[in-house]
C-alpha cells in the first residue's frame, strides 16, 4: 500500500484528536497527489471519506465524554462556561440537523462545533448519519478540486496574467476618472 495513502488518513485523523490541521488541507493534497499519479483517486476517495468520518467521530465521543470534565480545567472553563453549554445545549436541540449541517461547511471551526455537539448530548446516531451524508460531498468536492487545479496550472497562470493586468488597468482608469472629476470640481 502506498504511504500516502496512510499519510493522509493520519492528518484528517489528527485533526479529529486535536491535531491543528484543517481538514481542507490534507483533501486538497490527496486530489494533488492522484493529479500526478501517486495514488489513485478511486482509492484515495473512501479512504479520505473514512478518515474523515472517523475524526469526525472521535471530535463528537471527546466532547461526549469530556462533558463533566470541562468546567473543572482553568483554560477550557473560559470558553465551554456552563451558560454557555446550556446554550449550545439549546441550540443543538432547536437546530440540531441544521447546525450539524452547517458544521461540516465551517472549515477551522469543524472540530470544535463537533466537541460541543458532543458536550450538548446530540445522539451520536443522528451524529453520525449527518456527518457521512455531509462528508460525501466535502471530501469529494476538496479532492476533486485538488485533482482538477494542478493539471491546469499552466492555464490558471495565464488566467491570473490577465487579471492581474485587468486590475492594473482598471485602477488606473479609475485614477484618471478621479482626476479628471476632481480637475472639474476644482474649476466651478
Amino acid at each position: 500500500m502506498n504511504i500516502a495513502y496512510s499519510g493522509i488518513a493520519l492528518a484528517l485523523i489528527g485533526r479529529g484528536v486535536g491535531v491543528p490541521i484543517p481538514e481542507d488541507i490534507p483533501l486538497l493534497t490527496a486530489g494533488f497527489l492522484c493529479a500526478h499519479q501517486v495514488c489513485q483517486l478511486k482509492w484515495m476517495l473512501p479512504v479520505a471519506w473514512f478518515s474523515v468520518i472517523t475524526a469526525d467521530s472521535l471530535s463528537f465521543l471527546g466532547g461526549r465524554f469530556f462533558r463533566g470534565q470541562l468546567p473543572r480545567l482553568p483554560i477550557i472553563r473560559i470558553v465551554f462556561s456552563p451558560a454557555r453549554m446550556r446554550k449550545a445545549e439549546r441550540f443543538y436541540q432547536r437546530h440540531g440537523l441544521k447546525g450539524l449541517l452547517a458544521a461540516r461547511f465551517m472549515p477551522g471551526l469543524r472540530t470544535p462545533l463537533f466537541f460541543t455537539a458532543g458536550t450538548a448530548r446530540i445522539p451520536f446516531f443522528k451524529f453520525f448519519i449527518t456527518d457521512m451524508m455531509t462528508a460525501v460531498i466535502s471530501v469529494a468536492v476538496l479532492v476533486g478540486l485538488g485533482w482538477y487545479f494542478p493539471t491546469r496550472l499552466n492555464r490558471l497562470q495565464n488566467i491570473a496574467s490577465w487579471y492581474k493586468w485587468g486590475s492594473l488597468l482598471l485602477a488606473a482608469l479609475v485614477m484618471v476618472v478621479i482626476m479628471v472629476w476632481k480637475f472639474f470640481k476644482a474649476r466651478r
